[in-house]
């Protein structure tokens, strides 16, 4: 019980200062300020950026998906409209339905909406990051599948890394392909192991001892 007139930290004043810290710890033992995760589908992306001690992760896919739930396309393979299908199988899962992969990879390549122009979502997404970047916090995006994002994300400061999985199927998709001949990568890593293997290995790369 607090002296009379004081007043006690609620939950999400707790909460705040827990992302201050986290934040501050971040910003001293992430290696980078942005970080780019390329190019292919399953070859562990995300989890690559989690062990990379960044603030915040983002996504180009995310910026494409809140322009498709605005017109909730029909989804013919899964008989739904594509709202209802987030409804059912939530973000991560969705994506993995036929129908709703190839929407995105359609609208991703700019040819579902004339306005769906690749500059505008990569835009914004390296805005979000140069805020964070400014604010001391170090950024990760996770999807980076064309060269527009990948010199996106150079210009703004970050490097790209390239992951390289030999046990998963190569999907059939220029969005799978469009970094194929690329050779601007700043890292190459092979993952081959273990999924704790991975983390270690990021964490050599990313993380400051």
């Amino acid at each position: 019980m607090g002296k009379r007139g004081t007043k006690l930290p609620t939950w999400t004043d707790r909460l705040n200062d827990m992302q201050r810290l986290c934040e501050s710890w971040n910003a001293k033992y992430a290696k980078y300020p942005l970080i780019g995760f390329g190019y292919r589908s399953f070859v562990g992306r995300k989890t690559a950026a989690r062990a990379a001690e960044v603030t915040a992760c983002y996504s180009f896919a995310d910026t494409i998906s809140q322009f498709a739930e605005r017109f909730n396309p029909h989804i013919e393979s899964a008989g739904l409209h594509l709202v209802e299908v987030l409804e059912r199988d939530g973000i991560d899962n969705m994506k993995t339905v036929e129908g709703v992969r190839i929407f995105f990879q359609e609208l991703g390549k700019g040819s579902q909406f004339s306005f769906s122009q690749t500059e505008v979502w990569t835009r914004l997404v390296i805005s979000q990051a140069e805020m964070m970047m400014k604010g001391g916090h170090p950024v990760a995006i996770t999807d980076v599948r064309i060269p527009d994002e990948a010199i996106a994300i150079k210009e703004a400061g970050g490097i790209i890394v390239k992951i390289n999985r030999p046990d998963v199927p190569i999907l059939e998709h220029p969005s799978e392909h469009a970094l194929d001949d690329w050779d601007h990568w700043d890292l190459v890593i092979d993952n081959d192991g273990t999924l704790e293997e991975l983390r270690q290995k990021c964490k050599a790369l990313f993380v400051v001892k």
